[in-house]
């Protein structure tokens, strides 16, 4: 599941969780990266959504392009509607542009949140009908693809987590708080199908591979709340370390300072791309038990 020989990847947007984790399985002589804000990146291009070109980027041993970056805070994106507009909307448009006119085949990162939350266990033909500013900025660009270039993709990427300590993602901030004890709130009503990041990586890689193009769910194998979800990872935690009393509080989703309503059940299913690429997506089990080995 490898860019074919001479040939490489562009990870637009490099700097992030899923590019970190994209280039580092790649290595230097199988992928090009960008960066704009936050830490430089060693032998990075910095490039600036809303000023920068791909015209500026020698693509000639470009085989696939990967668009990860924009403003993904919902909260930032609707209290900046104007600049989040211009970097998800406008600035996405005019770069996946710039890869159609020399046909390199795109693979653009779009989220669970294009749904509005109703029905959960979405499937890639149900209609987008997103309730955030950042799940509509992410439609409009899906929409936009799927009419004007064929070579391109749209994965709506569920919530990712890592299994690495220090990793700073979903497990390593829960861990931290059980480590503190006392009582802690998760939403028993927010449903959502949690991803391991390696497995973001590999579907990527085989979306690459094997050719695919249209709309793919890339999540865990099933939807769980984020109140079970921390259940999960507290009894790997209990098995292995003496932590102080931990009490976990259901609540609703609602419960949280948010400055738009979010969407309760946003969960894929994702038996399409399973059945495209071959992949065997972890259960979130697997991976608090993966993140509590290391500790």
């Amino acid at each position: 599941m490898q860019p074919a020989h001479g040939k490489k990847i562009l990870i637009l947007g490099a700097s992030g969780f899923i590019g970190r984790a994209l280039s580092e399985r790649l290595g230097n002589e199988q992928c090009m990266c960008t960066y704009n804000s936050g830490k430089k990146l060693v032998n990075g291009i910095h490039f600036n959504i809303l000023a920068d070109s791909i015209a500026n980027i020698d693509t000639s041993a470009v085989s696939h392009a990967v668009v990860l970056f924009g403003v993904t805070n919902p909260d930032q994106c609707a209290n900046s509607r104007e600049l989040s507009d211009a970097v998800n909307i406008r600035g996405i448009k005019r770069v996946v542009d710039e890869l159609g006119e020399r046909q390199i085949p795109c693979i653009f990162a779009s989220s669970e949140v294009v749904f509005d939350g109703l029905k959960g266990d979405y499937v890639e033909s149900d209609p987008p009908h997103p309730i955030l500013r950042y799940g509509i900025q992410k439609r409009i660009v899906e929409e936009y693809i799927a009419e004007k270039w064929p070579l391109a993709t749209s994965i709506r990427i569920a919530k990712v987590y890592g299994t690495r300590p220090g990793d700073k993602s979903l497990l390593d901030g829960w861990f931290q708080q059980a480590l503190l004890g006392g009582e802690i709130r998760c939403a028993a009503d927010f449903i959502s199908s949690a991803v391991h990041i390696d497995d973001v990586v590999t579907s990527i890689l085989a979306i690459c591979s094997n050719g695919l193009y249209g709309t793919y769910h890339v999540g865990g194998p099933r939807g769980i709340s984020r109140y079970d979800l921390f259940l999960s990872l507290l009894d790997a935690i209990q098995k292995k370390h003496r932590i102080p009393s931990t009490r976990v509080v259901p609540c609703s989703i609602d419960d949280f300072v948010t400055v738009e309503k979010r969407p309760k059940n946003v969960s894929f299913v994702t038996k399409k791309l399973v059945r495209d690429t071959g992949i065997v997506l972890r259960p979130f089990e697997d991976g608090c038990q993966e993140y509590v080995g290391h500790t």
